[in-house]
């Protein structure tokens, strides 16, 4: 071999061996604990949101399930963006066709779950700009495994009035209406809390709205708990809800949940694990025009409905333990399967037309 030949080869071999170190190893996935996205996180602001008037669509901060720890053989398993470390992505479809991939950093774990917050990187996006109404899809990845499959719409919506100065908005729809989450700590000392989720979808105008409503718990057919703790006063002395002028989704009480309290003649006390007795149960919202003061409130169809009414949210309590339900127990395919958390339990919306 002469010298010139030999001298490539040892280029080629070098870089060949440099590309394959490159590489990391396969991650060590436990099939009795399938990696997905916490569920909750995806439908809270900070997880993935829509700017309403420019309607650049962004990923944020989010946790993992079960996120392997190490690759086979053992060796701890780094995530990133660097070609040899493992990556963690979101691909967007819009009408079935790919619109946008992004990427995230690891950032922390704690026990079962990780936080990973969307990052830029060459080949992926910060955002994606929608124009028009589009049916969606969020494929997210651990390397090439597909953990997580979130469908989703952006609707446009422009006004009628040709002289609003507003113009056209965009808004997320889909399962931020049609699911809440009872919270159930398995510390006895930790109140029970139910979420729902609302949004300010209002065209015009720069400023928040109040939105106001009762949130009861109903046991066997019979009222149980609330969220008032004066139970059964109608429109509740405070508002259920501050909506912001930016339009996204928010979980009422911003994120913690609203405590639910026991029935009592004067005031309720917080309700605990304990106050669940095995049965059925459902969660009614029923939405009012104005705080209850000193009048009785007008009833009114809530953001979602067509007719006013009680939005009713049901499930079971077996063995001191909320039922898991839907696709929380089964679904099409795995990456369909939705991960409430360690101690949130999804509950779908009767009449909800998701599945």
């Amino acid at each position: 071999m002469t010298t010139v030949k030999r001298s490539a080869f040892l280029v080629c071999l070098i870089f060949c061996s440099t590309l394959l170190s490159a590489q990391p190893k396969p991650l060590a996935f436990d099939a009795s604990s399938p990696t997905n996205v916490v569920f909750s996180d995806l439908l809270q602001y900070r997880g993935l949101t829509i700017e309403s008037k420019s309607g650049n669509l962004r990923l944020g901060e989010l946790r993992l399930a079960f996120l392997p720890e190490s690759e086979e053989g053992g060796a701890k398993a780094e995530y990133g963006i660097l070609d040899n470390q493992h990556r963690i992505t979101a691909t967007l479809s819009k009408g079935g066709t790919e619109a946008g991939k992004f990427i995230f950093n690891f950032d922390s774990r704690e026990g079962a779950f990780s936080t990973v917050r969307a990052t830029s990187s060459d080949g992926y996006v910060e955002s994606v700009k929608f124009t028009e109404s589009a049916d969606c899809v969020l494929d997210f990845f651990v390397d090439a495994k597909k953990i997580f499959s979130f469908p989703f719409r952006v609707e446009k919506k422009s006004s009628s009035d040709a002289y609003a100065k507003d113009g056209a908005r965009y808004f997320l729809t889909g399962a931020w209406s049609e699911y809440g989450y009872i919270q159930v700590s398995n510390n006895e000392k930790m109140p029970i809390k139910w979420f729902f989720f609302l949004c300010n979808q209002n065209l015009s105008g720069n400023e928040s709205i109040d939105v106001f409503a009762d949130v009861e718990l109903f046991k066997d057919g019979k009222l149980y708990g609330s969220w008032n703790q004066q139970a059964g006063v109608k429109g509740n002395e405070d508002k259920a809800a501050w909506l912001g002028a930016n339009r996204i989704w928010r979980a009422v009480g911003d994120g913690d949940g609203m405590p639910l309290y026991t029935l009592n003649k004067d005031n309720g006390e917080i309700m605990l694990p304990s106050h669940l007795k095995d049965g059925k149960y459902e969660v009614r919202i029923t939405y009012y025009d104005k705080q209850k003061i000193r009048d009785k409130p007008k009833m009114i169809a809530g953001q979602f409905q067509s007719k006013p009414g009680a939005d009713v949210f049901a499930f079971e309590i077996k063995g001191g333990k909320v039922v898991p339900q839907g696709r929380q127990v089964s679904a099409p395919s795995p990456e369909l399967m939705i991960q409430g958390g360690r101690f949130d339990t999804f509950v779908i919306r009767k009449g909800s037309k998701l599945n």
